[in-house]
């Protein structure tokens, strides 16, 4: 799986939370900075689980729009968040004397300092990656997100998967802002990318709200909960088939007129 942030590499080889490590301080500025960055990625946060409690359950209610080329948000002030966090990351992670970690450590803290770089030399050409497009553009990420990432284990993750799709709308609709930018600029993807990724939003679209993806998949998952009624389950699925026709579908089309 493609890192989703710059810190994932480092969650990934499990070198955030290594009790092998000598330097408690410096442990610590991995603990605190890796939480830091998934506190502004809701995404991350609910693949890996990262947090517990209110805190996790909070971030598995959100979903923000984000370029997935180089995993920053799209909207324009958000992007200048994680930027500034970065640079804040790299500038402590800096303080620290290589010398002085152990080899599992130095391995952390140079793949910590090469993805932070990287993402900080990327943004100043954030606006040349395509908005929308058929593999990974935005309207693919956050259907694809919840249908196979967002987890269905309880009554409690279907009212976050509601939450979160009633979300979708008005993050296509940012998407769509940034993409209008952005043709302001003469940055439009070339006919290819745009005929492909007008034939996947015709196929996403066709057929009725209840035989779409993001309500097919919640039924079929959410009749796998224990501890749901049939009738629970059947408001739920209804109110999403609702907030597909009402919101989702609609919003696909004004992609696809854009």
């Amino acid at each position: 799986m493609k890192p989703r942030s710059p810190l994932a590499l480092v969650f990934a080889l499990g070198l955030a939370a290594c009790p092998a490590w000598a330097a408690e301080s410096f442990d610590g500025f991995v603990e605190r900075v890796s939480a830091d960055w998934v506190r502004h990625d809701p995404q991350t946060a609910t693949n890996k689980q990262y947090f517990s409690g209110a805190e996790q359950d909070a971030l598995d209610r959100q979903l923000t729009a984000e370029d997935d080329v180089i995993n920053l948000p799209i909207e324009p002030g958000q992007r200048q968040a994680a930027l500034e966090l970065a640079q804040r990351i790299l500038a402590e992670l800096r303080t620290y004397d290589r010398a002085t970690l152990t080899p599992v450590q130095r391995t952390a803290a140079g793949v910590l300092e090469s993805r932070l770089q990287q993402l900080v030399e990327a943004i100043p050409f954030a606006d040349h990656w395509f908005v929308f497009n058929q593999f990974r553009g935005l309207q693919v990420t956050l259907v694809s997100f919840l249908t196979e990432t967002h987890p269905i284990r309880h009554r409690r993750d279907i009212e976050n998967y509601l939450v979160r799709l009633a979300q979708v709308g008005p993050l296509l609709d940012l998407g769509l802002a940034e993409a209008r930018a952005r043709a302001e600029k003469n940055l439009i993807p070339p006919r290819f990318i745009l005929t492909a990724t007008l034939r996947q939003i015709d196929g996403f679209m066709v057929g009725e709200p209840a035989a779409n993806v993001l309500v097919a998949s919640l039924a079929e998952r959410a009749a796998k909960v224990k501890d749901l009624s049939a009738a629970d389950r059947a408001t739920f699925v209804a109110e999403a088939e609702r907030m597909v026709r009402t919101a989702v579908l609609p919003a696909y089309g004004r992609i696809r007129d854009l």
